[in-house]
């Protein structure tokens, strides 16, 4: 049953984070053509608020890791948005 309830906070915590994604997403978009190190930086620090904003509201911490790795490993700003917006269609 826990698991249950994990996976149910998960989903409404993430449905209810989109807003944090769509700036992400939109940050990206403008930033398409050019993925220097100054997107990168601004990028690693969304990430790692969201992971503390995750990891505190006691969600499981390998979906957690393993969604910020997915983003992390992105080669560029079009993997990223592919990432993101997959995300978002496994939530629908």
């Amino acid at each position: 049953m826990r698991g249950f309830c994990l996976e149910k906070n998960w989903r409404e915590f993430m449905s209810n984070s989109k807003s944090l994604f769509l700036e992400l997403i939109s940050i990206l978009r403008i930033r398409a053509e050019n993925f220097n190190l100054a997107t990168q930086r601004l990028l690693d620090k969304k990430l790692e608020n969201l992971r503390s904003r995750l990891l505190s509201e006691e969600h499981p911490v390998d979906k957690v890791q393993d969604f910020i790795n997915k983003i992390k490993s992105a080669r560029n700003a079009e993997d990223l948005l592919k990432i993101i917006e997959d995300f978002f269609k496994e939530l629908e």
